[in-house]
């Protein structure tokens, strides 16, 4: 039986997922992607999480893909004479699509694929020893689970082209300062302040998180009519929802609410 390279460990209704193969510096291998892709719908359809946190075991947090496998494929499309497969960005699908708030705490160097994961990830706490590189062109690739898109959002054109081309690392307070991560903190406090973000968004309905996150990715990709049509649509589902009325009556109340995710 193989180690498992994904641990999770669930409490208060945060989810902590732990990249576990520091032997490696938790390369993105076969076994790490199949335990990511088993492990974040299952967390994603689990009505007792509330928020998912993502970080790395040992000094890493990712050191992207594997290469060895990149050479095995290579090798293996050489003697197929030509691709045996079409690439398919199935973790930068999973990761985009739980639809629940997911937290990277950035505990090392983040670098090609686990750049890129932690992109995928609605917010960003680094640590103060954490390094990124976008790596993609050093290995003859371009960027993957869906960075292309999120990067220039997050830092703009003009920076997220220098990032990817020139391949270059970038410490937590530079990436902090282009807008890369929300917050960085020293090493040893980033389980704490991922926690307590964690905890505070975790206090929030369970349905209008997850509704918010949905309308703000939605209309990357809209226009602000359809914004705003989008936006109603979800308003006027929440307002049918028992968490929105218990928000309203414990105010009037002046107590605290207590909400069930309904």
């Amino acid at each position: 039986m193989r180690k498992q390279s994904v641990n999770v460990h669930i409490k208060d209704g945060i989810a902590m997922i732990t990249l576990n193969r520091p032997e490696n510096l938790n390369i993105l291998d076969g076994s790490l992607k199949s335990d990511l892709l088993s492990v974040l719908p299952s967390l994603d359809t689990d009505k007792t999480v509330k928020v998912l946190i993502l970080t790395g075991s040992g000094k890493t947090f990712c050191a992207g893909g594997d290469i060895r496998a990149f050479k095995r494929r290579y090798d293996d499309f050489i003697e197929r004479e030509g691709a045996g497969y079409y690439y398919k960005n199935t973790l930068g699908a999973a990761v985009l699509n739980v639809s629940k708030p997911i937290i990277a705490a950035i505990n090392g160097a983040a670098i090609g694929g686990g750049f890129s994961m932690s992109l995928a990830c609605d917010i960003r706490i680094a640590s103060d020893k954490a390094i990124f590189n976008a790596g993609f062109v050093r290995v003859g690739l371009t960027p993957e689970l869906g960075s292309s898109f999120i990067l220039p959002r997050l830092v703009g054109l003009g920076k997220a082209l220098e990032l990817i081309m020139t391949a270059r690392d970038i410490t937590s307070h530079e990436a902090e300062k282009i807008g890369l991560v929300n917050k960085v903190v020293p090493a040893d406090e980033l389980s704490e302040a991922s926690y307590e973000m964690a905890r505070t968004i975790a206090a929030y309905p369970p349905i209008a998180v997850r509704l918010a996150k949905k309308a703000v990715l939605h209309n990357l990709e809209s226009s602000i009519q359809d914004s705003l049509d989008y936006e109603s649509h979800l308003m006027t589902y929440c307002f049918t929802t028992k968490d929105h009325n218990e928000a309203i009556t414990a105010f009037l109340d002046k107590r605290k609410p207590e909400f069930k995710g309904i």
